[in-house]
């Protein structure tokens, strides 16, 4: 037998099964149709494994074997050595680590050049230099922080209603509101610029980036200071009750 003669077999089997579900697509199957059904399938699992059977015993006699593929051996060439030695001196360079990590110091060479260059020591942070005094907060003036730069108007409770004593069993009886006051205010945004340069940002082993928006932010309350102070000296200027004059005495001594 062989494997054409089973599959041939196969195929006869499968038409009877596909009659028989044809002529009994309407109604029920009969018992001797159940098992002529049954018998089929049976026939047919048979069928499948003797198939299994005689393909392996074909694929033996053929003696055919799957194709073995050998890659040829190709020695490097000197460009790829190169190539593996650049790669393995950038690894140990980096050590996996960004120039963020571990950023550049900076070095002094003697004038003459031809001595080797004297390392120093760069303290990691920055002093800060700058007068930090906010007038204006340390005045107690009160902060309105805005979005916009449209006036504000401020409504100020300027006047205490008067108290008067009054005896047990009595009371005020005319109403004394409060004085309110209403107060426009107007304003001025401040703005600065500093530029650095990325090489600066990643190469310095100082804070740069925190010191710069410092630098920035100390810059604007100086700038509110003067125009605060200017403003309030001439307030008290204007305002001849709140202005105090001191006068200085000479003193003579007579002689005898």
């Amino acid at each position: 037998m062989t494997i054409a003669e089973i599959r041939t077999m196969r195929q006869t089997c499968r038409a009877k099964v596909e009659d028989l579900l044809g002529r009994t697509s309407s109604r029920e199957m009969s018992t001797e149709e159940t098992q002529m059904l049954a018998d089929l399938k049976a026939e047919n699992e048979r069928l499948s494994s003797l198939e299994s059977r005689y393909a392996f015993l074909e694929s033996f006699d053929s003696g055919v074997k799957p194709p073995i593929t050998r890659q040829p051996f190709v020695a490097p060439t000197e460009l790829d050595r190169k190539a593996a030695f650049v790669k393995a001196l950038d690894s140990f360079l980096r050590t996996g680590k960004l120039a963020t990590d571990t950023p550049l110091q900076i070095q002094e060479s003697p004038v003459s050049g031809v001595a080797a260059a004297v390392p120093t020591d760069v303290v990691p942070t920055i002093v800060q230099g700058i007068n930090d005094f906010d007038i204006c907060a340390r005045l107690g003036v009160t902060d309105y922080p805005r979005d916009n730069s449209r006036p504000l108007v401020v409504t100020i409770q300027s006047g205490a209603p008067a108290a008067s004593s009054y005896d047990e069993g009595t009371a005020p009886s005319d109403s004394t509101p409060p004085t309110y006051k209403t107060v426009t205010l107007g304003g001025a945004r401040y703005a600065n610029l500093t530029k650095y340069s990325l090489e600066s940002r990643m190469n310095l082993g100082v804070p740069i980036v925190a010191s710069v928006l410092r630098a920035l932010a100390l810059g604007q309350i100086q700038s509110q200071n003067t125009a605060f102070m200017s403003a309030f000296l001439s307030a008290v200027q204007a305002n001849s009750v709140a202005t105090f004059h001191s006068v200085g005495h000479r003193h003579h001594r007579v002689p005898g």
